[in-house]
């Protein structure tokens, strides 16, 4: 079967229509957060906005590539801890630095013009701000990537248990090491 040249890896391993994908979805999270200075009266605009959802597409498409690529490491050297912790420190060196920055700068700033406390950001250390708190303003969109690290933290594991559970080549005492 030949794919339409839109869903053919380049040579670089790109998709083209997941590009396509990503960059209709960065045009639609800046439409959104840029709706407040649109005129009530472009009433196409807000109702373009209000029904595409960019951060949603960009769920979709994380869970899809770093899923294939959590799916490949496994498939290829085997549901191993190591395994499993190679995958979580190249995605939290990648995530967890920049957003930990961005918290220690954001931080001081809410803190003076706010009614929110130190303790206020407690959860956002270890990625627990969705559980049950409100959001601080200048921070409001930390709930998607507590939504991914948490993906990362229970996909993996479960992806392993199942791919363990499924080879019929490991024995019962490694079965047992992820449960």
């Amino acid at each position: 079967m030949v794919l339409p040249v839109i869903f053919r890896l380049t040579p670089d391993k790109r998709i083209f229509g997941l590009d396509a994908l990503r960059a209709s979805a960065i045009l639609m999270v800046m439409m959104q957060h840029s709706s407040m200075w649109v005129s009530p009266r472009f009433t196409f605009f807000h109702e373009f906005v209000r029904h595409y959802d960019g951060v949603t597409i960009f769920f979709v498409l994380s869970g899809f590539l770093i899923g294939s690529i959590l799916i490949r490491t496994l498939e290829t050297s085997g549901a191993r801890p190591s395994k499993l912790w190679d995958f979580w420190l190249r995605r939290w060196i990648r995530t967890v630095p920049p957003y930990v920055l961005a918290l220690l700068l954001v931080m001081p700033l809410e803190l003076r013009h706010s009614d929110f406390t130190a303790s206020t950001y407690e959860p956002y250390f270890v990625f627990l701000q969705n559980f049950n708190w409100t959001h601080p303003p200048a921070f409001i969109e930390a709930w998607s990537l507590a939504v991914e690290e948490w993906f990362y933290l229970l996909s993996a594991p479960c992806l392993s248990c199942l791919l363990a559970c499924s080879n019929p080549a490991m024995g019962y005492c490694w079965r047992l090491v992820y449960f």
